[in-house]
């Protein structure tokens, strides 16, 4: 009974086998944190259908981009939304699966495990970045500027 109550939560929080099986050999074959992290953002851009959310764009910001994440880093996404169709909820539920998946392999390899997840996730709107408010200043910037993965 509790094996079958294990595999229930496993599927509603962790992403299915096919994607645990594609992240654990990229994890397992980039050793460098921030390229791990890396390859690990664009599969997600890539797997993330910007219709069916209501997003823009999606971009990579942090550490992770300037190639310097480390052990206990995460993953920073920036996320541009049209709020006029954005389904917020559905899509941090598919931002959730992702993160707590990746962390979960991370800590099978003997890494750390951190609780809230690998994706730290930032959304900003047409508004943000027509004002520069937030991190919609990335956008464009000069110095540090937020990589496009998909748009």
């Amino acid at each position: 009974m509790f094996r079958e109550f294990q595999n229930i939560s496993i599927r509603r929080k962790y992403l299915n086998k096919n994607y645990r099986n594609i992240l654990t050999d990229i994890i397992n074959n980039n050793h460098e944190h921030w390229k791990w992290r890396y390859k690990v953002a664009e599969y997600f851009s890539k797997e993330t259908d910007l219709k069916k959310y209501g997003l823009k764009a999606i971009y990579l910001i942090g550490s992770t981009k300037n190639a310097c994440a480390g052990p206990a880093s995460d993953i920073d996404l920036l996320v541009h939304c049209d709020t006029d169709c954005f389904k917020k909820s559905k899509f941090l539920a598919w931002v959730k699966k992702w993160s707590y998946t990746i962390s979960y392999i991370y800590k099978e390899n003997g890494d750390f495990y951190i609780n809230d997840g690998l994706i730290d996730l930032h959304i900003i709107t047409d508004e943000d970045i027509k004002n520069k408010t937030s991190f919609a200043v990335m956008i464009g910037a000069i110095t540090d500027p937020a990589r496009l993965l998909k748009s």
